[in-house]
């Protein structure tokens, strides 16, 4: 293979990104470019980024403009065939770089190489590993078109070719959270090799933009948006790169996101432009197909969509609807 390109892209964690940085400098098998992209932070990124020049990092500064922004500007500096866009609050374990290069051979190169994250809190401590699911090994297409997703790790859990992140990032709005639309779009290819371990550390401290961070409403909503813009995203690229084929956006929502879309819609008066018949349509459907997610997950999850409208109703005439600060 020709190489490996880490794009770091960081805004004000910058006590992680020493870490990050370090993680990268101290592979078995060193990558052979690195980049931070740093969008705008107020903290003291820039002067650690800074400090790690003289040992090969290339530091690019830019306004403030979201995490894909800070993206798209680093995928133009990349010269090597693929990249890991690593988060400035996760590292990769010294083999990461060896294995992925042993994976990728002269007469296979995927699109994409998906690997484990280790998810560890502050303390270090192991909690669990990401996907919690198996890898789909299969019918990908088939997969995201049934269920709406993918099992993938988050972004720094993926290698990709960097011929494929600059095409698809074409489709990617400015803002946050690209790793969904990314593992998707892959995964629509069909063309993806899988290493089945712990590659990277995924830190978990409170301020992450994924629920992982936390679980409240205003995280929910965010999170649960970036998801549609996903959708949105995927339909787009679907439809361009199969000839104006292939399934609405509204059909590539995962179960687990229309339930939220019927918790919002109840208990925030939010998604009107997404109807009740939608949300239990679809959103039951794909519950019907997540067997791997137990019967009593689908049933309860089903009937809780069918009630929603019910629900919604009572509590919008009990003034029980509440306003979200988001």
């Amino acid at each position: 293979m020709n190489g490996i390109s880490i794009l770091i892209n960081n805004y004000n964690y910058g006590r992680f990104l020493a870490a990050a940085i370090e993680s990268v400098l101290n592979q078995s098998s060193p990558p052979e470019q690195i980049i931070v992209v740093d969008d705008g932070s107020t903290d003291n990124s820039v002067e650690i980024a800074r400090s790690y020049e003289q040992r090969g990092v290339i530091l690019i500064e830019k306004e403030n403009g979201g995490q894909n922004s800070a993206i798209r500007l680093g995928l133009k500096h990349v010269n090597q065939e693929y990249t890991i866009i690593l988060d400035s609050d996760d590292t990769l374990r010294p083999d990461a770089c060896a294995k992925i290069k042993s994976t990728v051979t002269k007469d296979n190169q995927p699109t994409a190489v998906m690997y484990r994250l280790r998810v560890i809190n502050l303390k270090g401590e192991h909690l669990n590993s990401l996907p919690v699911l198996p890898f789909i090994r299969s019918n990908t297409k088939a997969y995201i078109r049934k269920h709406g997703y993918i099992n993938h790790a988050p972004t720094s859990g993926n290698a990709y070719k960097t011929s494929f992140l600059q095409s698809t990032f074409s489709y990617v709005k400015v803002g946050s959270f690209c790793d969904g639309f990314l593992a998707w779009a892959a995964g629509w290819q069909g063309d993806i090799a899988y290493v089945d371990e712990d590659l990277g550390e995924y830190l978990v401290h409170g301020a992450n933009t994924s629920t992982m961070g936390g679980r409240d409403p205003v995280r929910r909503y965010k999170n649960n948006n970036y998801t549609i813009d996903h959708c949105k995203n995927l339909e787009q690229w679907i439809k361009n790169k199969d000839n104006g084929i292939g399934p609405d956006w509204i059909n590539l929502i995962n179960a687990y996101i229309w339930r939220e879309i019927a918790y919002f819609k109840i208990w925030y008066g939010m998604y009107s432009d997404i109807t009740w018949t939608q949300c239990i349509r679809f959103g039951v459907a794909k519950f019907s197909a997540a067997s791997h997610h137990g019967a009593w997950r689908q049933i309860k999850n089903s009937l809780f969509l069918v009630a929603a409208p019910v629900i919604s109703a009572l509590v919008g005439f009990a003034g029980m609807r509440k306003k979200l600060n988001a």
